[in-house]
C-alpha cells in the first residue's frame, strides 16, 4: 500500500483539520480515501461531521471504506458549492472546518487528485 500526501502539508495545520490521504494498492491499481481529524482533537469524544448542503451527520469513529468515500465526497461538494463543514459534537458545533485558506487548498488538491484518479469525479 502506498500513501500519498501532499508535500506542502504541515503538522500544525493538520492538527485541527479535516485530512485526507490517497491510499493505493499497486498490485490492483485501487485507490482509496482516508479520512481523520488532526490530533488536536484526539482527546475530543463522539465527533461528527455536518454538511451545510445535507441533512444528517456523518460519525467519525469506526468508519469504514464507504464512509471515508462518502466524507470526500460530501467535502468536495460543499467546496464546490461553497458550503461550510461543521466538526460537531452532540449539539455543539466546535469549528467550522477548513476555515484557513492553506487548509482548504491541501484538501482540495487532495480530494481534486483523488477523484480525477478514481473518475468518480
Amino acid at each position: 500500500m502506498l500513501i500519498y500526501r501532499l508535500k506542502r502539508r504541515v503538522p500544525e495545520r493538520d492538527s485541527l483539520s479535516l485530512n485526507f490521504d490517497i491510499i493505493r494498492h499497486p498490485a490492483s491499481d485501487d485507490a482509496f480515501i482516508y479520512s481523520y481529524l488532526g490530533k488536536g482533537y484526539a482527546p475530543e469524544d463522539s465527533l461528527e461531521l455536518k454538511f451545510a448542503a445535507y441533512e444528517g451527520r456523518e460519525k467519525l469513529v469506526n468508519i469504514r471504506n464507504e464512509n471515508h468515500f462518502r466524507i470526500a465526497a460530501k467535502t468536495y461538494i460543499s467546496f464546490i458549492n461553497e458550503e461550510g463543514v461543521y466538526l460537531m459534537q452532540g449539539s455543539d458545533t466546535l469549528k467550522e472546518l477548513f476555515t484557513d485558506r492553506a487548509a482548504y487548498i491541501d484538501t482540495e488538491i487532495t480530494l481534486e487528485d483523488y477523484f480525477k484518479l478514481v473518475q468518480k469525479g
